[in-house]
């Protein structure tokens, strides 16, 4: 973009993680047209979730990066962003492009949400039904899936649209499409975490103190500390394997990861 003015600038970014955002809030400084698109309930991706590890100090980590990305979308974000939101079409029109996007259904309404948290405390399939974003930042800062909602396979009213004193909830609200018109894109849809699963040897699924490294960054930012799956309590001891899923030539990832 070289830095320009131009008015007619304006950019799709697929990807709502700490490069869709940083893009966005650069471009944007620049006086350049954004539009942000995010296929998943929260924006930050996979970094949002990341611990600090700071001891007494600070072990430069690095974690704390993406909020202050974050700090700054909540406080100066100033574009659109589409959240649950997946391109359907994008075509060539004149000198722009035009994607189609589609909208999931806001079936709790951001804003009427005060983000008190009754709901997410009385959901029984918290977590997968119901969820809280994974930083405070981050608003919404609770998300429905209606799709794994338990309440409805036992043909009851969710037990979170009872229990919402603001009255946040509506489960008939309907996907949207929109069109979005830009002449440049950036594509920072981000990776996926490797499964363990798929390498036998380390009986993965079978042993179920087990847990991935993205998992043991949760269970430290969420609750504080590493916890065994199988009694939820905390570990005496605790033994690494590393490297997993890299420099393997039989699951095609010769590099290091």
């Amino acid at each position: 973009m070289g830095g320009q003015k131009d008015k007619k600038s304006k950019v799709l970014i697929i990807g709502g993680g700490i490069s869709g955002i940083s893009s966005a809030l650069l471009l944007s400084r620049m006086g350049v047209e954004t539009y942000l698109v995010e296929k998943g309930h929260f924006v930050g991706g996979h970094s949002a979730q990341l611990a600090c590890k700071a001891t007494d100090q600070c072990l430069e980590c690095n974690g704390c990066l993406v909020e202050d990305q974050l700090r700054e979308l909540h406080l100066y974000g100033d574009f659109p962003i589409y959240i649950r939101s997946t391109i359907k079409e994008i075509k060539k029109e004149g000198e722009f492009f035009v994607a189609k996007i589609s909208i999931a259904p806001e079936i709790l309404v951001s804003e009427k949400c005060t983000g008190c948290g009754i709901c997410y405390k009385e959901c029984p399939e918290k977590g997968a039904a119901l969820m809280r974003s994974p930083s405070h930042l981050i608003e919404p800062w609770f998300s429905i899936e209606p799709e794994n909602c338990t309440c409805f396979g036992y043909g009851i009213d969710p037990i979170c649209k009872k229990v919402c004193p603001e009255g946040a909830i509506d489960f008939e609200k309907v996907s949207s499409l929109v069109e979005l018109k830009f002449n440049a894109m950036i594509i920072a849809t981000g990776y996926e975490p490797f499964d363990p699963v798929n390498i036998e040897r380390f009986n993965f699924n079978r042993i179920p103190n087990m847990i991935t490294a993205m998992e043991l960054e949760r269970m430290i930012r969420f609750k504080g500390g590493p916890i065994r799956p199988s009694d939820n309590k905390a570990p005496c001891r605790i033994a690494f394997i590393q490297c997993v899923g890299s420099r393997n030539s039989i699951i095609k990832r010769d590099y290091c990861s």
